[in-house]
């Protein structure tokens, strides 16, 4: 800390000592005395301080509320914590503070700073407690002489949260005042926020920010632009010229004023409700309106005005759907038909300031686009549109139409020598030498019959021709003759089914069309030889498709109903399926092939489907079966010539992922590079890379393991043999009623298996630490505790007493025998004693005093 710092923190701490020091003194000279937890100093200050008990509290000059404060003559802090401050300052409740002459803070939290800032409660600062219901509805903030919050016009609503700012000489007190324009910042509604003398934010959540005065800014000279030049003036000739507002408006006095959630910023600016006022006198006095700039005057619901002057006056909205120009209508207009009275944005004033929009992005075009054109846009088809006409010539001596008579029906068109659009034919398009609509009598002589027109149709094309409704005809003597109720079109030369499109010629002869019976009724078919069923789209040379389906590519073909085959030669025979790339194909229902060569579904016909087929040549050729991944040697002769090394998922939901996975069983998984399961493998599962499963069930994991371990297998038993086993070690626990499951190949690669917690269940795996803990628990003529004896770190060790017996332990045996002079003590006693007994008594006795223990891996 500077040295400066010190000193001032220094200062600040002997000031605050001399306060102290002032009012010890004072209390001990009788100046300021306590009573009823309050100190008296006269007309000074009204502490009440909590822990004192005793005295009389008075009406004006004292602290009610505990810990409150209250200095000035008459002033009263209501409500723990609250501090008046200020002749005739008042607090209503808790925590408020009123600071200034008959300043009022009258709810919780409230903060009124300045003389007669405060709250209106049954009139301006009326020093009344408030309501139970209103009390807590405070923390409004009110700073300036005269600023206030809230109205007692509606009692059932006590603002709360409200925020004045900004003082004025002129009392709010009753009457035309109140609600007249000159006046502190005053806050009417509730969360509203006013600042600035003589603004009023008469709106709950509304906000006002600005002034009622500009007088002083009126005489300031500016130098401005007009369409005349430059002038020198005024500021409030200047608001004249440039955005319309009358001198008398400029020098009166207009408060700043916004409505319910509305916003005002700028001098005498105008919001209504919901509305957004923006610039010195700028007004939205409307719901929903906008007026940003100086002078700007949004008058309807929903209006936009944009710009100094700018107004909607005069400026309605209409809705606008279609318009005749020279005796043609344009109709179908977006975005018009719902267009409100209000529903106007402007950015001037008509005949007054009119503006320029510059810099405007191009709109979308199209028929529901309800984007603004920029110039560009309309020169680019201004220069269309002449380009196109300049180059139209028709050069012909026929006398049909030459005198623009051959468009006998309402709004039809028709252009070409001997072109015609007959007088039923409301709205065709007729265009060629000699195309033309017909009229035709169907089922003529019957009960039922009907007049075949060309209404709504297209024709163009030497001589072409349609007595079809909405029918197109294109090309040379195209024809749309259909002896159906129904409407079709053609490009080509002929066609007679209904609602149907075919582009293209035969491959046979150059300029033939192809027969017309390749395209059913509303089908599509675009290409030589191209070939479309019933609303079936075929798009490609030698394209064909079935009902509701899709060719896209050479010789492509969607066999199945709503199949879908793109790419040269791409086959979709089964119903719903999907072949995507070149010679991709799929056989049954719902399989998916995505993938040159790629191949799914059963291969015999009438197959459950459903299998998927993902990568180069991949094979998913049974039902629900799963092939993603490709070749592994992927070039055009793999391709042409065989499969390749390809993944391949042969068996009814079988999954082969990975390059050159093959899945060849029932159910079986195959994933990773080269990871296969024989065809014995049903259920079995591969995963890593040249890993295999070739039995049943059987499991593979990591690169190159292999399963080939079969169900049925017994484990070894160290038991087997002996007599004393452990009955758990039986049935699936000894012997698997499943495939084994592989970590390795068997010989030359193993993997251990880390991480494996202690099994519980005799069927569980077993970890090293519980062969760790394996013991071998023994006993004697006497047993003490703990009689057992770890077998992978510890020694079962037999001793003699050291006297007559001794122990030798060597390879498997434990031989326990007599001490040598113990033997030849009972050797000498044998034959000084025992003289009466042969040789094999004697050795019989011998035998008795020695003994064998013996341990192998034989027998023990």
């Amino acid at each position: 800390m500077s040295r400066k710092k010190k000193e001032e923190r220094k200062t600040q701490k002997g000031k605050f000592k001399n306060k102290l020091c002032f009012l010890a003194a004072a209390v001990a000279a009788g100046t300021i005395t306590t009573e009823d937890k309050k100190l008296y100093g006269g007309n000074v200050c009204t502490v009440r301080v909590t822990g004192v008990t005793t005295g009389n509290p008075t009406t004006l000059g004292s602290a009610p509320g505990t810990d409150a404060i209250a200095c000035g003559d008459a002033a009263i802090a209501n409500g723990m914590s609250a501090i008046a401050t200020g002749k005739g300052s008042f607090t209503g409740y808790n925590k408020a503070v009123a600071i200034g002459e008959n300043a009022t803070a009258l709810r919780e939290s409230d903060v009124a700073i300045g003389a007669g800032a405060g709250l209106y409660n049954q009139g301006l600062n009326a020093k009344t407690l408030p309501n139970t219901a209103s009390k807590t509805r405070g923390y409004n903030v009110i700073i300036g002489a005269n600023a206030m919050v809230g109205d007692d016009n509606n009692t059932s609503v006590h603002t709360s949260q409200g925020i004045a700012i900004g003082g004025s000489g002129t009392t709010r007190d009753a009457g035309a005042r109140k609600y007249g324009d000159s006046g502190g910042a005053w806050a009417k509604g509730d969360q509203s926020i006013a600042i600035g003398g003589d603004t009023i934010a008469e709106g709950h959540s509304s906000i006002a920010i600005g002034g009622d005065d500009l007088q002083k800014a009126a005489a300031k000279s500016v130098t401005y632009t007009l369409g005349s030049g430059s002038k020198t003036a005024s500021l409030s000739t200047a608001m004249s010229d440039l955005a319309g507002v009358a001198p008398g408006d400029i020098t009166s006095f207009n408060a700043t004023k916004s409505g319910s959630g509305a916003v005002a910023l700028g001098v005498k600016s105008i919001s209504g409700d919901l509305s957004l006022a923006i610039g010195t006198m700028s007004k939205a006095n409307k719901v929903n309106a906008t007026a940003v700039g100086t002078g700007a005057v949004a008058d309807l619901d929903n209006s936009v005005a944009i710009g100094g002057g700018a107004t909607t006056a005069n400026a309605t909205g209409t809705q606008e759907t279609s318009v005749t120009i020279n005796g043609v209508t344009y109709n179908n207009f977006a975005g018009g038909s719902g267009t409100k009275v209000g529903d106007v944005v402007s950015i001037g004033k008509n005949g007054t300031f009119n503006r320029q929009i510059k810099n405007v992005a191009a709109g979308n075009i199209s028929a529901t686009s309800t984007d603004a054109i920029n110039g560009s846009q309309l020169y680019s088809v201004a220069q269309t549109l002449q380009d196109r006409f300049k180059y139209v010539s028709i050069n012909s001596t026929e006398t049909g139409n030459a005198d623009n008579k051959g468009a006998l029906a309402t709004n039809s068109i028709a252009i070409g020598p001997n072109a015609s659009a007959t007088v039923t034919s409301e709205n065709a398009v007729v265009v060629g030498n000699g195309a033309k609509t017909t009229e035709q009598v169907m089922n003529s002589g019957a009960p039922t019959q009907w007049t075949k027109t060309g209404k709504n149709s297209v024709v163009i094309g030497n001589k072409a021709s349609t007595n079809s409704e909405g029918s197109v005809a294109i090309g040379h003597e195209a024809k749309v003759d259909n002896t159906t109720n129904n409407s079709g079109s053609t490009i080509g030369r002929y066609k007679n089914d209904d609602n149907s499109t075919y582009m293209g010629t035969s491959l046979a002869q150059n300029n033939i069309y192809a027969d017309p019976s390749y395209v059913g009724t509303q089908g599509i078919a675009i290409g030589a030889n191209s070939y479309s069923d019933y609303q079936g789209m075929s798009m490609g040379v030698g394209a064909r498709s079935k009902n509701l389906s899709l060719a896209l590519g050479y010789f492509s073909n969607a066999e199945g109903t709503s199949s879908i085959a793109t790419g040269v030669g791409a086959y979709a025979k089964g119903d719903n399926s999907i072949s995507s790339g070149r010679q991709s194909s799929t056989i049954s229902t719902g399989s998916v092939a995505l993938g040159v060569a790629a191949r799914g579904g059963s291969t015999a016909d009438g197959g459950l489907g459903g299998s998927i087929a993902v990568g180069a040549a991949s094979d998913a050729t049974h039902e629900q079966a799963i092939a993603i991944g490709g070749i592994t040697n992927a070039n055009t002769a793999t391709l042409e010539q065989g499969r390749g090394d390809n993944t391949q998922a042969t068996a009814a939901r079988a999954t082969a992922i990975g390059a050159n996975a093959k899945a060849q069983a029932e159910s079986s998984i195959a994933f990773g590079t080269k990871a296969s399961v024989g065809s014995a493998g049903t259920n079995a599962v591969a995963i890593g890379k040249d890993s295999s499963a070739t039995v049943a069930n059987g499991v593979a994991l990591g690169s190159e393991s292999k399963a080939t371990t079969a169900a049925g297998v017994t484990g070894f038993d160290m038991a087997d043999g002996r007599s004393n086993v452990y009955s758990g070690l039986a049935g699936t626990a000894k012997t698997a009623n499943m495939a084994a499951v592989s970590v390795g190949d068997g010989a030359n690669k193993t993997r251990q298996i880390t991480g494996v917690a202690a099994g519980k269940e005799d069927t569980d795996a077993v970890n090293v630490a519980q062969l760790k803990s394996t013991n071998l628990k023994i006993a004697g003529n006497t047993t003490s505790g703990g009689a057992d004896v770890r077998l992978h770190d510890q020694t079962l060790t037999v001793k003699g007493d050291g006297t007559y017996l001794t122990s030798t332990a060597a390879g498997n045996t434990i031989t326990m025998e007599l001490k040598q002079d113990v033997k030849d003590k009972i050797d000498n006693a044998a034959t000084k004693k025992l003289d009466n007994l042969d040789p094999a008594g004697v050795q019989k006795i011998k035998d008795t005093t020695a003994w064998n223990v013996v341990a192998n891996s034989g027998t023990a």
